[in-house]
């Protein structure tokens, strides 16, 4: 932008410029004058010019005043015509991150006032538990929200320890103890007995088969868990027996239980039962009953007490089985004989035989017409059957 200092230089540098050429001539004159002309022109005109200052909102234009002329140097800025509209310039704000603020909060920390035991009362005064049981001393204190602790001692920890600090306690050995409760100036005491219980009780039959003769005593042992159990009395009761069995109770102090059932014989009517079943296995494959026989019924009897020493068909004094017919007085011209061991029924027995090949086959021999049965037991209560045949 040229203002009027700068037109004032360049006139004076002209002039001079004029008076110091030798070439000077009244025409570079007069266009040197009508240059500076012109350009005195547009720099003295100050309605050519734009206005320097921003443009203002409708409702923030000053009031009218009279135009002063300037009288200092304007900034130099480019310009611009009148016609043109200012350019907004928009102004770049720098945002910053707001830094983060920590709230200080202040506690103040209340001391509750002290609240005394007024009172205090035991449950129970005495307490009955098995080793190794867990229960708890019931300790009241009065008021409910008194703030001084109550505190638990043992007068035996052999017998009684503390396990928990609102008077849980477990009994450990066979003994008596005292649960010192003490709150401040209160103190009570509860009496703890500390038994072995009884765990396990165990009949033990001393027969292993556990089958008895009718009237015959049945002879037990009762064995009583853990062997140092405060109190081991127990009784015992046995059922009347049905169907050939029986029941033996035997009921500890403290109501721990055991139980075994028994089997109860007669040797006649197991005889007779084998004989009986024997007949319908003959009936069912279409051959007549046998008839019994004393003489045979007699020399099973006596084979039957022999298995038990040898259970084979030779007699234990080495001599073959069927001298025990002749020697009951049974007459024959054929023979046989079945034996067998450990069952405890008849049934059970003739459905062995039944089973077994050889046994089958004397049982439905055409030739034997005459049985006779014989039953022993041992002393483990095993019974021993015997069949002997003939024609």
């Amino acid at each position: 932008m040229i203002n009027k200092k700068n037109v004032l230089i360049i006139l004076a540098v002209l002039a001079a410029t004029m008076m110091s050429s030798s070439c000077f001539s009244t025409d570079l004159m007069s266009e040197t004058e009508k240059i500076m002309a012109i350009i005195l022109s547009e720099t003295e005109s100050p309605s050519s010019m734009p206005s320097l200052e921003p443009t203002l909102p409708p409702s923030q234009e000053p009031s009218a005043e009279p135009t002063k002329e300037p009288t200092e140097e304007p900034t130099e800025e480019p310009t611009r015509k009148a016609t043109e509209k200012p350019i907004a310039v928009e102004a770049k704000k720098q945002t910053r991150e707001p830094e983060p603020q920590t709230e200080i909060i202040v506690v103040k920390e209340t001391i509750p006032p002290s609240i005394p035991a007024e009172s205090a009362e035991l449950i129970e005064s005495e307490m009955a538990l098995g080793r190794y049981e867990i229960s708890k001393v019931n300790f009241q204190v009065y008021p409910a929200n008194t703030t001084q602790r109550v505190l638990y001692e043992s007068s035996n920890n052999e017998v009684v320890h503390i396990v928990g600090y609102d008077g849980e306690i477990q009994a450990v050995g066979e003994g008596v103890a005292e649960i010192i409760c003490t709150v401040g100036e209160i103190r009570l005491s509860c009496k703890i007995i500390v038994t072995v219980p009884v765990e396990k009780v165990l009949i033990v039959p001393k027969r292993t088969y556990r089958t008895y003769l009718v009237g015959e005593v049945c002879e037990y042992d009762v064995e009583i868990y853990p062997e140092d159990a405060t109190d081991k009395s127990y009784n015992v009761s046995i059922s009347d027996h049905l169907d050939g069995k029986s029941t033996i109770v035997a009921t500890a102090a403290n109501g721990v239980t055991d139980s075994v059932e028994i089997t109860i014989v007669d040797i006649d009517e197991l005889a007779e039962e084998v004989l009986r079943l024997t007949n319908v296995e003959r009936r069912d494959n279409g051959l007549p009953d046998f008839l019994s026989s004393s003489e045979l019924n007699k020399a099973a009897t006596v084979r039957a007490g022999e298995t038990k020493i040898s259970f084979s068909h030779t007699r234990p004094d080495g001599r073959d089985c069927f001298t025990a017919f002749d020697e009951s007085g049974a007459n024959y011209y054929a023979a046989g004989e079945n034996i067998a061991s450990g069952y405890t029924a008849s049934a059970d027995v003739v459905n062995g035989w039944m089973n077994s090949p050889g046994h089958r086959e004397n049982i439905m021999n055409i030739n034997f017409g005459h049985l006779g049965v014989g039953v022993a037991i041992d002393g483990d209560g095993k019974l021993y059957f015997t069949q002997t045949f003939t024609d």
